[in-house]
């Protein structure tokens, strides 16, 4: 098997590319599972119900190499991996245009801010997968120091009253929590698909030019961790009483450190970055998706018809919370990581699903 030392600079950077974007999709999405359903269930204990998510995370890494691997899968686990891909997509899409809503368009009608948001990830996706994770390779830095020096520079200063705030709800609860938010490390499933430059030479030698489990390993778990410690930034800056009001979804994710609202260029910068973050986030699924479906169905390829039925099922899912709010999405969600769980059983284990 060869190893990074073996092989060309251009092979090493776009697999660097593929696994930073992974890392930073992992992050944003832990980090939004704490804010939909860790924070309900376990309120300031949300960041304790986040560490799961970083172990499963680093056991699909090493799932994922299985199938990079060159182990045969048949087309119902692309089909699978599509699915679960686009409902990741899907759940960042929910949370951009939430977001959005709740602070930067406030008096904007929701139908119009659910267009532009699917109107963004579909235009990132028409990169084919090459430019979107090459634009989450380049922010790689600076979203993580944006939001997390922002967060940081927004907390409140006081006192802390003793260990037992940010311990949450109790044990029982964290525990529902963890489970239910395991779908935060579902985006990992997109290293189960090589980058699309060097798609053609894996296909002509199963395999090859791939690197070490640790490769991966590494870039996940740093964006796993940044996602996990900005929610624990802002479960220790916020009371139960802050988060406990929070009913809607939308208000947990414009919720800042210490549960106020600020206004002025640093938060507008905050607000950016993070809108970033999560419009990546959909893209980078949406590319995923698209090419485990033209793995499952080759014929979809032409003229981008597997992009264009994921696009129309993205829209569709942003329709139904126009019409039913953000309920479907909620408790469909852990539904992710059930999915990513079977997938990481069956990785590597050729035609059996």
């Amino acid at each position: 098997m060869p190893n990074e030392k073996q092989m060309d600079e251009r092979t090493l950077g776009s697999w660097r590319v593929r696994a930073c974007a992974a890392g930073l999709c992992v992050g944003a999405q832990v980090f939004l599972s704490g804010c939909a359903v860790g924070m309900p269930l376990a309120l300031t204990g949300a960041w304790l119900a986040a560490i799961p998510s970083l172990l499963f995370a680093a056991w699909l890494c090493a799932r994922c190499r299985r199938v990079l691997d060159g182990g045969l899968q048949g087309r119902a686990y692309w089909v699978l991996v599509a699915l679960t891909l686009l409902g990741c997509s899907a759940f960042a899409a929910t949370s951009l245009v939430g977001f959005a809503a709740n602070t930067l368009v406030v008096q904007a009608n929701h139908a119009w801010t659910e267009i532009l948001a699917l109107a963004a990830a579909a235009l990132c996706a028409l990169s084919g997968g090459i430019g979107t994770p090459r634009l989450s390779f380049a922010m790689r830095y600076a979203l993580p120091v944006l939001v997390l020096g922002l967060s940081l520079a927004a907390a409140p200063v006081r006192v802390p009253a003793g260990l037992f705030p940010i311990l949450g709800a109790g044990a029982a609860k964290v525990g529902v929590a963890s489970l239910a938010m395991l779908f935060g490390a579902a985006p990992v499933l997109m290293l189960t698909l090589p980058p699309p430059e060097l798609a053609q030479r894996r296909a002509q030698d199963d395999g090859a030019c791939v690197p070490q489990t640790q490769f991966f390993l590494v870039r996940v778990l740093a964006g796993a961790g940044l996602g996990a410690a900005l929610l624990f930034l802002t479960c220790a800056c916020t009371t139960y009483e802050v988060i406990a009001k929070s009913g809607e979804w939308s208000a947990r994710l414009s919720m800042t450190a210490g549960g106020a609202r600020h206004e002025g260029v640093r938060q507008m910068l905050l607000m950016t970055a993070k809108l970033m973050a999560m419009l990546l986030l959909a893209a980078n699924m949406l590319c995923a998706a698209e090419q485990a479906l033209v793995l499952a169905f080759p014929a979809l390829r032409r003229r981008r018809a597997g992009l264009a039925i994921l696009v129309l099922l993205l829209g569709l899912s942003l329709a139904l919370r126009v019409l039913q709010g953000d309920v479907p999405v909620l408790s469909s969600a852990p539904a992710i990581g059930a999915a990513a769980l079977l997938l990481g059983i069956f990785a590597g284990r050729g035609r059996r699903i």
